[in-house]
């Protein structure tokens, strides 16, 4: 089953909210047309709430003391494609405070993949990845803290997460 869209980039600042994602060109092979959207709206917690249970996922990746976590915040991920292979992977960017600075230290984990032997994504980091792209979607279709800005179709949100949690190769799929 191949996804419809896809997220490329969330990244949260302050009060501002940046996605960037893709749709699949129905007929034509390995073609996405790509969006991006920045707003003030604030979404649904859930969003917030996923977004940080990536910090330990930041310490784990970087293998940095798990007492770190406190000082760290997600700010955003990046999702990369590989439409040959259907292999795609993540780097995360935080923020963490220092204690004697007060300006943070910027962190960009390194690239970690859906599949492989030696380096690839947890478990636990595969279904927060999930459930973040779903409620990035449930935000580009209006469903946000205020409540749903339009009626959308949430079948194909539902099958792009399943898809990334269980880490399956992602392949173009028909619009529908």
């Amino acid at each position: 089953m191949g996804i419809n869209r896809r997220i490329t980039k969330i990244k949260i600042k302050k009060e501002k909210i940046f996605i960037s994602y893709q749709e699949s060109n129905s007929g034509r092979e390995n073609e996405w047309d790509e969006y991006s959207l920045r707003c003030c709206d604030l979404a649904r917690p859930e969003l917030y709430e996923t977004m940080k249970k990536l910090d330990a996922q930041v310490c784990d990746i970087c293998e940095l003391p798990e007492e770190y976590e406190e000082r760290i915040t997600t700010t955003g991920v990046t999702f990369i494609y590989n439409d040959e292979t259907g292999v795609w992977g993540i780097v995360l960017t935080a923020q963490m405070d220092l204690d004697t600075n007060p300006a943070p230290l910027n962190l960009n984990t390194p690239y970690k993949s859906n599949t492989g032997e030696d380096y690839t994504l947890s478990d636990t980091c595969a279904r927060i990845l999930a459930k973040l792209s779903e409620e990035c979607f449930l935000y580009i279709n209006g469903d946000r803290a205020q409540g749903k800005l339009f009626d959308a179709e949430a079948v194909n949100t539902k099958q792009d997460t399943k898809a990334i949690e269980n880490r399956e190769p992602l392949q173009i799929g028909p619009l529908q």
